[in-house]
């Protein structure tokens, strides 16, 4: 009898997604800035925190100077931008939340003029504020978030009067497009399995905010291969019955609200030879080899026939014939040798004796 046991393995991770946190909590264009990308080591004894590489996301070398231990510093663009981080260690990467930079627009239709709009996150003022003087303008408050859910986290606050309390507006209520990040393509069946007649599956897969455009592309055109918008953050591109004109280098792009394109990587994908075909070829390799063999074993057959005819007709040549007449032999040729008999013997009238050659 026998007996199994079942062990459970725990796979631990070695680092955990960095997280990116930008300093000051909020900024403005021209000011400078400070993100910082951390990973918390989650194996101590097999990594330490210099084994981990940081990096910026997309590549900003030319704005941001990096510090070492994943600190970035520079100053804040004058456009919209979407910053997020990757961490790196023995060629695992693992990325963090992209920074969600937005503007808030605090406006009061009623009271008179100058009024003096403060920033509030979670009940508590912020060390942001903006005077009007004018009519008709508005407070504007450039902050970031990591999730859209903190965006209800802000509030606006009026005030017209040092005598009174200023008026607390409701929480933020707001839809958030995030950017699009982290753009891949997958090809299904695996690059290895790809044959001539299958159906060759192109994933593209992104992360933010739907609806989204995707678009696919052949690096060898301009032109997309395909596009269509969902509001999934996936979708695929079907080729099918693909021939070896279809072994190209992929991608796809993606692009949604936010107005932002991302690209995945290039995948370049071979279409290999149909099995079947492979088999007929086989086949017609394995009928020849056979063909060949048995030519050669009946070439030999056939040689060594005519080489044993030959050698007994060398034989047979080569023996005394007797020509029916007493006494005489001959050797095949024209001439031939007489016996000789012994005198007192040569009158009787029979007498053999073997023939001289």
């Amino acid at each position: 009898m026998f007996s199994c046991l079942l062990n459970t393995v725990t796979v631990k991770e070695l680092f955990s997604a960095p997280r990116l946190s930008l300093s000051p909590a909020e900024v403005f264009q021209r000011d400078p800035l400070l993100l910082t990308c951390r990973s918390e080591v989650l194996v101590a004894e097999q990594l330490q925190q210099k084994d981990v590489n940081y990096a910026m996301h997309p590549d900003v070398s030319l704005l941001l100077r990096q510090l070492g231990g994943g600190r970035f510093s520079g100053m804040t663009p004058s456009y919209p931008f979407n910053y997020s981080c990757i961490a790196q260690v023995r060629g695992i990467q693992k990325a963090s939340q992209t920074l969600l930079p937005f503007e808030i627009q605090c406006v009061s239709e009623d009271g008179s003029l100058p009024i003096n709009y403060t920033l509030w996150r979670n009940y508590e003022p912020m060390n942001v504020s903006a005077t009007i003087s004018r009519q008709g303008r508005q407070a504007r408050f450039s902050v970031t978030v990591q999730q859209p859910q903190e965006v209800g986290q802000f509030m606006c606050e009026a005030d017209n009067s040092q005598r009174k309390e200023g008026v607390l507006s409701k929480r933020l209520n707001a839809s958030v497009i995030v950017p699009l990040s982290q753009a891949t393509l997958t090809v299904v069946p695996s690059l290895a399995d790809v044959s001539e007649g299958n159906t060759l599956i192109l994933i593209c897969g992104v992360t933010g905010t739907p609806p989204i455009t995707f678009k696919w592309f052949r690096t060898d055109g301009s032109q997309p291969l395909y596009a269509s918008t969902t509001n999934r953050v996936s979708l695929d591109y079907q080729i099918p019955r693909i021939g070896r004109d279809d072994s190209a280098t992929y991608y796809c792009e993606a692009l949604n609200l936010a107005n932002n394109t991302v690209h995945s990587q290039w995948v370049t994908v071979e279409v290999h030879m149909a099995l079947w075909k492979k088999g007929v070829i086989a086949a017609a390799c394995l009928l020849l080899l056979c063909v060949a063999v048995l030519a050669c074993v009946l070439r030999y057959k056939t040689s060594r026939g005519v080489y044993q005819e030959q050698s007994r007709g060398v034989e047979y040549d080569a023996a005394p014939r007797y020509d029916g007449t007493e006494g005489r032999a001959t050797n095949g040729t024209a001439d031939s040798v007489a016996a000789s008999l012994p005198a007192d013997i040569s009158n009787r009238s029979s007498y053999s004796i073997p023939a001289t050659v």
